[in-house]
């Protein structure tokens, strides 16, 4: 839940000064990290106060897997960049107060998710009798579709990056999630994402199930899919009789056997087919699968956070 200024509430309950509504939308598109049209910043934010303003519409839309918005800009002069694609915008959704002009993240509370200039493209026109006018218009992403759709999990050893060294393994789904955005994301695209506490959005399951649990020889399911974790003093002929090929860490097999003799060797399996490479999957699909599990909901906030809601 977004916390706004009690100036910020006052505005939108009585307007500014009283009797009339005066919205402000902070909007300042920052190149990331894969743009490569320079460093510059620019504010094409909407002030209420200014008549220079070239914001002629904008719309941002938060769904779980399809989020994303459009902006129209009036480019009447030919100055805006000719391609801002790949650019962010940390929309402020704010209104002129009694104070001042309110649509930041700190003290307003007003910034909603990232989102992504994902596709650009001009319309011309105006009213008929006008002056004909030149519009930039762009199409955005979230999250979920600039990053999360975009990006393929990549854990473990190429070219499968299933997990052979089981980072994963006996974490709940909380932690994987957790290292799946925190840590794995993040070096993966260089933007320093965050997942917020679980505190008391907990359904119990997210907390508790281990999609990704090790399992010791001698209890192996047959049937089952494992992956080797640790050989141990297994032998071969001790894996291939539970089923392996090979007595290599990341060996993927299905168990035709308990295991018997040494049994100091570990496995993990998947409640969730883990046995398919992670490669062909992406951050979306993945936190989707490990969702299923639970009753709780992923959600996007403001910047690059992250926050587990319960119930939806």
């Amino acid at each position: 839940m977004r916390t706004c200024h009690t100036a910020l509430i006052a505005a939108q309950v009585n307007g500014f000064p009283t009797g009339g509504y005066q919205p402000a939308v902070r909007c300042i598109f920052t190149p990331s990290g894969t743009v490569t049209a320079g460093t510059a910043t620019y504010d094409y934010s909407f002030n209420p106060t200014l008549n220079t303003n070239r914001m002629v519409q904008i719309e941002q839309r938060e769904v779980i897997g399809d989020d994303g918005g459009t902006i129209i800009l009036n480019n009447y002069d030919h100055t805006i960049p000719d391609d801002l694609t790949g650019y962010y915008i940390d929309i402020g959704w704010g209104m002129q107060t009694a104070s001042s002009i309110m649509w930041d993240a700190g003290t307003a509370g007003a910034v909603a998710p990232r989102v992504w200039v994902m596709q650009q493209s001009e319309v011309s026109g105006g009213t008929k009798g006008s002056q004909p006018q030149l519009y930039k218009v762009y199409e955005l992403g979230g999250v979920w579709n600039a990053v999360l759709n975009q990006q393929p999990v990549r854990i473990g050893v190429s070219p499968t990056y299933q997990d052979e060294n089981g980072v994963l393994a006996d974490m709940t789904i909380y932690s994987v999630l957790e290292y799946l955005i925190e840590t794995a994301l993040t070096a993966q695209t260089g933007m320093s994402f965050t997942l917020d506490a679980l505190g008391t959005q907990d359904d119990g399951l997210i907390s508790s199930i281990k999609p990704y649990p090790i399992v010791n020889a001698g209890s192996f399911v047959v049937g089952t899919s494992y992956r080797i974790l640790t050989v141990g003093t297994m032998t071969l002929a001790d894996w291939q009789a539970v089923g392996a090929a090979s007595d290599a860490v990341g060996v993927s097999f299905e168990a035709i056997a308990s295991g018997s003799g040494p049994n100091d060797g570990t496995a993990t399996s998947a409640l969730r087919s883990l046995n398919e490479s992670l490669v062909v999957q992406t951050y979306a699909q993945f936190i989707a699968s490990l969702m299923e599990l639970t009753k709780c909901v992923l959600i996007a906030r403001a910047g690059l956070a992250f926050k587990i809601i319960y119930p939806p």
